[in-house]
């Protein structure tokens, strides 16, 4: 079945910008202490609709092996070199969301600001998620990689630097 993964992506983005914007103001009126009950709740949820999708019967899984992972990264220099920048970038994303709240207690901020701060991050994405396919038709893959390669790093650059929340934002 033909799926738009951008689509699929900008809902899951959207969905989460809503979830954080409130569960920063709940950690703030309830603590921290709301946060399993409301993940408990997300999981019975997501279970519902999961119970509700239909049946699209088995596929039998296709066991290629070729060497392994070290085989295809020793074989292709350029693509290894690929894999550890993406890996780079993603250690770098994963720990300024990671350590957001530490970032934000910085500069004076608590659970409400991670909260805001999350939300608008995630709403960013949404716009690039849904016009994913329309991207990927214009640009080409090494293109579509650098530039946001590029501003992966001035993130990074620019979280380390803030001062406040504007200069977060």
């Amino acid at each position: 079945m033909p799926l738009n993964f951008g689509v699929a992506r900008g809902i899951g983005s959207f969905a989460y910008s809503v979830l954080t914007f409130f569960l920063g103001t709940l950690t703030v009126v309830f603590s921290t202490k709301c946060l399993p009950m409301t993940s408990c709740g997300l999981v019975i949820i997501i279970l519902f609709f999961l119970h509700r999708l239909p049946d699209m019967g088995s596929h039998q899984a296709v066991d290629i092996h070729h060497g392994g992972t070290i085989a295809v990264l020793k074989s292709s220099p350029r693509f290894a070199l690929l894999v550890v920048g993406i890996a780079c970038i993603f250690v770098s994303h994963s720990s300024i969301n990671n350590y957001m709240i530490h970032i934000l207690n910085r500069i004076g901020e608590g659970n409400e600001a991670l909260g805001r701060m999350m939300a608008y991050t995630a709403i960013l994405e949404v716009p690039a998620m849904l016009f994913c396919t329309r991207i990927i038709r214009k640009w080409d893959c090494a293109k579509l990689l650098r530039f946001t390669a590029i501003f992966f790093v001035l993130k990074g650059i620019g979280v380390t630097f803030a001062s406040n929340l504007t200069m977060l934002y």
